[in-house]
């Protein structure tokens, strides 16, 4: 069964020039082994749902935070997402020069790793993810999203 990840287009013409697109997926059910590729954007996470996201490094488990990232990846590494339940993510695609803005901290400093947003500082995305959980449409969580990020 294939399962859409829904994307929306960025409204705010200022955010234009550090976020290409948000993304959506959200699946009642499923158990999930997804192998990470490198990519050139950082796609911001927030897990809306109760269901914990596991990484596999290298043959080791994590548990991830409820609010991650990938930083940029220049080779394949061993690792894989693994859920099991509900899964509902809601995703911010940031453009490769658009999340030092956010963060203020150089994207080369997240290079080949998967982090939360706590362990870099950023903790205003727990409020963030708090609020997106409230709010009862995509329409509402988009605004969140930009509204916040301006």
């Amino acid at each position: 069964m294939q399962h859409a990840i829904k994307r929306y287009p960025v409204r705010h013409p200022l955010l234009k020039n550090y976020v290409k697109f948000f993304w959506e997926i959200d699946i009642e059910q499923i158990q999930l082994y997804h192998k990470l590729i490198p990519q050139r954007n950082i796609n911001l996470r927030f897990n809306l749902s109760n269901t914990p996201h596991y990484i596999t490094l290298n043959g080791k488990e994590h548990l991830l935070y409820d609010v991650f990232f990938s930083g940029l990846q220049d080779h394949f590494i061993n690792a894989h997402i693994k859920l099991d339940g509900r899964v509902h993510i809601l995703g911010v695609c940031f453009l490769p020069e658009g999340f030092f803005p956010f963060l203020k901290i150089p994207v080369s400093e997240f290079k080949n790793q998967m982090l939360g947003t706590r362990e870099v500082g950023f903790k205003l995305a727990t409020t963030i993810r708090e609020k997106l959980i409230e709010a009862p449409s995509i329409a509402e969580r988009l605004n969140i999203l930009e509204d916040l990020s301006l």
